[in-house]
């Protein structure tokens, strides 16, 4: 029996031994593939994209013991190095000497722009995990690979939330290198596709120092604009808010955004650089928690193997692209091994064109302030908006100015002020304004409603406020806002023209020159279509009504007094012969008119031309109808306030003569219209 057993245990000794050779076997069948790694070790993505590497290389094989091939991992340390040049050496030792079959790490574009060089002449592909600038898109080598999104797709994200709140300018502050540089267009460009302004662009140097920096800031405290977009490496991000914080510039009204490279690496950053960041808004991609819950819990325990100092190290995106990067490389040395073909890639879902869903993700509000930011505030240099007013005599209700003379001093009121005031407190930005009042020294008007509108193109004033009427001719060289006496509300002003007034004064009054149904819209200016949406929230709401009551007292309603007097109370059959009246007054009226214009143009229907037709002749007095009369006394008097406008008016009879005349007095008429 004994025996049995003793044969049975040898049995199974034996197939142990078979098993361990088959394993010896199997484990001296690997292949060793070399490769290079290139970072550096007191850098942060340095620092997490080693651990990933190696933790990549673990779990990949792992789980694919059976594969062939082993990558062998060969490290070189860059130790910071700015010019790349020690970065390729690097490389080039790694291609010559170990004769890696690829390398992984170059971290900065300056950095791949080198090695990839010297890859391309060895056949040895460069995998990069970190550097993003859209730039390496354009390089045309088949032996470089960018396993990161480029900085391109972080622009939708900025100018989402930009949009969001309601910020209509922006300040682009990056590193003055190819990384910085890089971003530039296609975030101005995201900006501007939601009517985002960028008026300044600053541009720091890598080496600045930080009195440049400061120099830097204190242009950009002068400006209005207070959204100002970061894009450059942490060393110098925190190096910028440090010195923001000190001249202040990191209180109430300031916005400040950063892009993921600094973003990534808040964590590691010390406490002092953390206090002066706060309220700052950082841009990251988004990685579903229930997905890496696990793996950044042994993430962090080999982090902090090999890093035992740092005890409060969190993994971020870079840790994963080279996670992904070391997993996809050694997938292919595999099927290359083994002459798969039918193997490829898989494509990224993290898009350059996708979106941020705000309302999705929500947003939270922007360090501890209860109030959103503006985004724009009064500049320190104490410049102010000018804003030009009429001076009139009549219908003061609108505007009235009060000039003294010996203090030389005005006072400006009316309705349009007080309306326009209450504007600028419903605009998403602040505005510092003063009021100039258009009159000459004498205190006297200095011109027409043309002439005043004419200095916003001239540059003396930023805008004009007052009872102006929205004409083609104006439209020409000014934008105009909404009319804020269009909407309605405002019942005491007569500015609509309706079309029995257009047929009586269209041809000899300027104000109702062009269609009766004309509108004009805005041609660009971020001031225009602000202040029309925000005389649009004050005409909805009860600031209007107040303000005009206060200058055109309130209308007045008669109390109903049915009960009392319901047997002879007025209405409208009351007073159906002033109706009468009046209506027969302006239908003769227009009769009169109209027979004075025909006779005027008799000549037209009667010509000796026996070939024109009733209707062709109509249709030429319908034409002169609708032209202006340069004979009127308006256009002569406007003739004489404004000889650069007359000088380019015909009189149309003049041509006609003209026409009919001799050919010497023809090329005479020519001589004059050219001259």
């Amino acid at each position: 029996m004994w025996k049995r057993h003793l044969r049975i245990a040898f049995s199974y000794l034996f197939l142990l031994l078979q098993l361990k050779v088959l394993l010896v076997e199997t484990v001296n069948e690997t292949i060793p593939v070399n490769l290079g790694l290139v970072i550096d070790f007191e850098d942060w993505i340095g620092k997490v994209g080693l651990s990933c590497i190696d933790m990549a290389l673990k779990d990949f094989y792992g789980t694919h013991a059976y594969y062939k091939t082993r990558l062998v991992l060969n490290i070189r340390d860059s130790k910071r190095d700015v010019v790349a040049a020690a970065s390729a050496a690097l490389a080039l030792d790694l291609m010559k000497n170990i004769q890696v079959e690829a390398i992984i790490g170059p971290t900065t574009s300056k950095q791949v722009n080198f090695i990839t060089q010297l890859g391309e002449k060895a056949k040895v592909p460069i995998i990069s995990f970190a550097a993003s600038t859209p730039s390496l898109t354009t390089i045309q080598s088949p032996y470089f690979f960018q396993a990161t999104p480029n900085d391109s797709a972080q622009v939708n994200a900025i100018s989402a939330i930009i949009q969001a709140f309601g910020w209509r300018e922006a300040v682009l502050v990056y590193v003055d290198d190819e990384y910085g540089v890089g971003i530039i267009p296609y975030l101005t460009d995201a900006l501007q596709a939601v009517d985002t302004q960028v008026p300044y662009r600053s541009a720091i140097s890598p080496l600045a120092r930080d009195s440049q920096i400061i120099e830097k800031l204190y242009k950009l405290k002068e400006m209005r604009s207070r959204v100002c977009v970061v894009h450059m490496l942490p060393d110098l991000g925190s190096r910028l808010f440090i010195n923001a914080k000190k001249i202040g510039m990191m209180g109430k009204g300031y916005v400040w955004i950063i892009t993921y490279r600094m973003t990534a690496f808040l964590d590691s950053m010390d406490s002092f650089v953390i206090e002066s960041m706060q309220g700052v808004l950082g841009i990251k991609p988004h990685v579903p928690m229930e997905k890496l819950k696990n793996f950044q819990v042994q993430w962090q325990r080999k982090f902090h193997q090999d890093n035992p100092e740092k005890d409060d190290a969190k993994l971020n995106m870079y840790g994963l692209w080279a996670y992904d990067a070391t997993i996809a490389l050694a997938m292919t040395v595999e099927n290359v091994s083994t002459r798969t073909k039918n193997f490829d890639f898989e494509k990224s879902s993290f898009s350059s064109n996708s979106t941020t869903d705000l309302e999705t993700t929500g947003v939270s509000q922007i360090g501890e302030t209860a109030l959103v930011p503006k985004g724009w505030e009064d500049p320190t240099d104490g410049k102010k908006l000018r804003i030009g007013v009429p001076v009139k005599k009549g219908f003061m209700q609108f505007v009235n100015v009060t000039i003294d003379t010996i203090t030389n001093t005005s006072s400006v009121k009316g309705f349009c002020i007080d309306l326009f005031d209450a504007v600028v407190k419903e605009l998403a930005y602040s505005l510092l304004y003063d009021y100039i009042p258009f009159a000459n020294p004498n205190g006297k008007s200095a011109g027409s409603y043309n002439d005043l509108v004419y200095q916003v193109q001239l540059g003396k004033f930023d805008a004009v406020v007052g009872d102006i009427s929205i004409v083609a001719n104006r439209s020409q060289y000014v934008d105009f806002t909404l009319p804020y006496t269009g909407a309605g509300t405002v019942s005491m002003i007569v500015v609509t023209t309706d079309e029995e007034i257009w047929v009586l004064e269209h041809r000899i009054n300027e104000e109702f020159q062009g269609s009766h149904s004309q509108q004009v819209f805005p041609r660009g200016s971020p001031l225009t279509a602000d202040v029309s949406r925000a005389i649009l929230k004050v005409i909805e709401g009860d600031k209007s009504k107040e303000i005009e009551e206060k200058w055109f007292g309130k209308q007045v309603t008669c109390p109903d007094r049915s009960n009392s007097v319901p047997s002879n109370r007025l209405g409208l059959n009351s007073f159906w012969g002033l109706f009468l009246i009046a209506g027969v007054a302006s239908l003769l009226s227009l009769i009169i008119y109209m027979a004075m214009f025909i006779h005027k143009n008799r000549g037209i229907l009667i010509t000796s031309d026996s070939n024109a037709s009733l209707w062709s002749r109509i249709l030429e007095l319908l034409r002169i109808f609708k032209q202006k009369d340069f004979r009127s006394h308006t256009c002569r008097k406007s003739d004489e306030n404004e000889p650069s406008s007359s000088t380019f008016a015909m009189d149309t009879d003049f041509l006609e003569e003209q026409r009919t005349s001799s050919p010497e007095s023809q090329e005479a008429a020519l001589n004059i219209e050219f001259c």
